[in-house]
Protein backbone atom coordinates (compact mmCIF):
# COMPACT_ATOMS: atom_id res chain seq x y z
CA UNK A 1 0.00 0.00 0.00
CA UNK A 2 1.32 3.41 -0.91
CA UNK A 3 1.94 5.98 2.25
CA UNK A 4 3.03 9.53 1.73
CA UNK A 5 1.92 12.90 1.93
CA UNK A 6 0.67 14.93 -0.73
CA UNK A 7 1.33 18.52 -0.56
CA UNK A 8 -1.36 20.87 -2.90
CA UNK A 9 -2.16 24.62 -3.36
CA UNK A 10 -5.30 25.55 -2.57
CA UNK A 11 -7.49 26.90 -5.09
CA UNK A 12 -6.99 29.58 -7.12
CA UNK A 13 -6.83 33.03 -5.61
CA UNK A 14 -6.96 31.76 -1.91
CA UNK A 15 -3.81 31.87 -0.08
CA UNK A 16 -0.70 30.52 -0.57
CA UNK A 17 -0.72 28.25 2.36
CA UNK A 18 0.17 24.20 1.81
CA UNK A 19 -2.67 21.40 2.62
CA UNK A 20 -1.46 18.12 3.80
CA UNK A 21 -3.21 15.53 3.12
CA UNK A 22 -2.69 11.58 3.63
CA UNK A 23 -2.45 9.12 0.63
CA UNK A 24 -3.73 5.83 2.78
CA UNK A 25 -5.02 3.93 0.05
CA UNK A 26 -4.97 2.38 -4.03
CA UNK A 27 -6.66 3.99 -6.96
CA UNK A 28 -8.14 0.88 -9.24
CA UNK A 29 -9.66 2.19 -12.58
CA UNK A 30 -11.46 1.00 -15.48
CA UNK A 31 -13.43 2.33 -18.37
CA UNK A 32 -15.96 0.85 -20.65
CA UNK A 33 -17.72 -1.51 -18.55
CA UNK A 34 -14.42 -3.43 -17.78
CA UNK A 35 -13.33 -5.90 -15.16
CA UNK A 36 -9.91 -5.50 -13.87
CA UNK A 37 -8.00 -7.77 -11.51
CA UNK A 38 -4.79 -7.06 -9.72
CA UNK A 39 -2.90 -9.17 -7.31
CA UNK A 40 -0.82 -8.23 -4.10
CA UNK A 41 2.71 -9.07 -4.32
CA UNK A 42 3.35 -12.79 -2.00
CA UNK A 43 3.93 -12.29 1.44
CA UNK A 44 4.30 -14.58 4.54
CA UNK A 45 1.46 -15.82 6.57
CA UNK A 46 1.34 -14.94 10.47
CA UNK A 47 -0.32 -18.06 11.92
CA UNK A 48 -2.43 -20.31 10.67
CA UNK A 49 -5.87 -18.56 10.56
CA UNK A 50 -6.50 -14.63 9.68
CA UNK A 51 -9.32 -12.09 9.70
CA UNK A 52 -8.74 -9.58 6.67
CA UNK A 53 -10.04 -6.46 6.58
CA UNK A 54 -10.14 -3.67 4.01
CA UNK A 55 -11.77 -0.47 3.49
CA UNK A 56 -13.43 1.27 0.30
CA UNK A 57 -12.67 5.10 0.99
CA UNK A 58 -13.83 6.18 -2.16
CA UNK A 59 -15.76 5.27 -5.65
CA UNK A 60 -16.43 6.86 -8.71
CA UNK A 61 -19.53 5.67 -10.57
CA UNK A 62 -21.14 2.41 -9.65
CA UNK A 63 -18.34 -0.20 -9.62
CA UNK A 64 -18.55 -3.77 -8.39
CA UNK A 65 -15.83 -4.41 -6.18
CA UNK A 66 -14.23 -7.56 -4.46
CA UNK A 67 -10.77 -9.03 -2.55
CA UNK A 68 -10.15 -12.52 -2.85
CA UNK A 69 -7.43 -14.41 -0.73
CA UNK A 70 -4.71 -16.54 -2.17
CA UNK A 71 -2.51 -19.40 -0.89
CA UNK A 72 0.40 -22.24 -1.48
CA UNK A 73 3.10 -23.83 0.28
CA UNK A 74 6.38 -22.07 0.05
CA UNK A 75 7.61 -24.81 -2.66
CA UNK A 76 4.82 -24.17 -5.26
CA UNK A 77 5.19 -21.89 -8.08
CA UNK A 78 2.27 -19.85 -9.75
CA UNK A 79 -0.65 -18.09 -8.75
CA UNK A 80 -1.13 -20.30 -5.95
CA UNK A 81 -5.07 -21.12 -5.13
CA UNK A 82 -8.11 -19.35 -3.76
CA UNK A 83 -8.46 -19.77 0.51
CA UNK A 84 -11.89 -20.59 1.40
CA UNK A 85 -13.49 -17.55 4.06
CA UNK A 86 -15.74 -18.26 6.21
CA UNK A 87 -19.68 -17.45 5.37
CA UNK A 88 -20.90 -16.64 1.97
CA UNK A 89 -18.84 -13.46 1.79
CA UNK A 90 -16.91 -10.37 3.28
CA UNK A 91 -19.20 -8.89 6.35
CA UNK A 92 -19.61 -5.36 6.51
CA UNK A 93 -19.23 -3.64 9.41
CA UNK A 94 -22.20 -1.74 10.79
CA UNK A 95 -21.66 2.53 10.23
CA UNK A 96 -18.50 2.12 8.16
CA UNK A 97 -16.58 1.47 4.89
CA UNK A 98 -14.99 -1.54 6.33
CA UNK A 99 -15.69 -5.38 4.99
CA UNK A 100 -14.25 -8.56 7.08
CA UNK A 101 -13.73 -12.33 6.73
CA UNK A 102 -12.49 -14.64 8.34
CA UNK A 103 -9.82 -17.50 6.55
CA UNK A 104 -9.01 -20.80 8.04
CA UNK A 105 -5.86 -23.04 6.99
CA UNK A 106 -4.06 -20.99 5.39
CA UNK A 107 -0.69 -22.08 3.48
CA UNK A 108 2.63 -20.62 3.89
CA UNK A 109 2.16 -17.84 1.76
CA UNK A 110 -0.59 -15.69 0.76
CA UNK A 111 -1.42 -12.43 -1.54
CA UNK A 112 -4.91 -10.63 -2.46
CA UNK A 113 -6.56 -10.56 -5.84
CA UNK A 114 -8.77 -7.14 -6.18
CA UNK A 115 -11.24 -7.27 -8.64
CA UNK A 116 -13.08 -4.39 -9.98
CA UNK A 117 -16.22 -4.40 -12.40
CA UNK A 118 -17.38 -1.18 -14.07
CA UNK A 119 -20.40 -0.71 -14.84
CA UNK A 120 -20.53 2.48 -16.87
CA UNK A 121 -19.11 3.78 -20.04
CA UNK A 122 -17.14 6.31 -19.25
CA UNK A 123 -15.07 5.24 -15.69
CA UNK A 124 -15.84 3.68 -12.90
CA UNK A 125 -12.73 3.68 -10.18
CA UNK A 126 -12.48 3.23 -6.33
CA UNK A 127 -10.14 4.07 -3.53
CA UNK A 128 -9.32 1.25 -0.90
CA UNK A 129 -6.68 0.06 1.40
CA UNK A 130 -6.10 -3.39 3.17
CA UNK A 131 -5.48 -3.30 7.13
CA UNK A 132 -2.95 -5.19 8.68
CA UNK A 133 -4.04 -9.12 9.39
CA UNK A 134 -4.91 -10.28 12.51
CA UNK A 135 -3.43 -13.65 12.77
CA UNK A 136 -4.18 -16.38 15.35
CA UNK A 137 -3.52 -19.87 15.52
CA UNK A 138 -6.77 -21.17 17.10
CA UNK A 139 -9.80 -20.35 18.57
CA UNK A 140 -10.21 -21.11 22.66
CA UNK A 141 -13.63 -23.16 23.43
Amino acid sequence: MARGILFGRGAPGASNSLELHMHIGQWLVTAGAKTVKVRSPWFPRGADNAVFTYEEIETVGAPSFGVSVFHRSVDDTGNGVAATGEGSGWSAVSGSNFKYRRYNGLKEMVRFEFELSGETETMDAVLYRMLAPTWFDKVAA
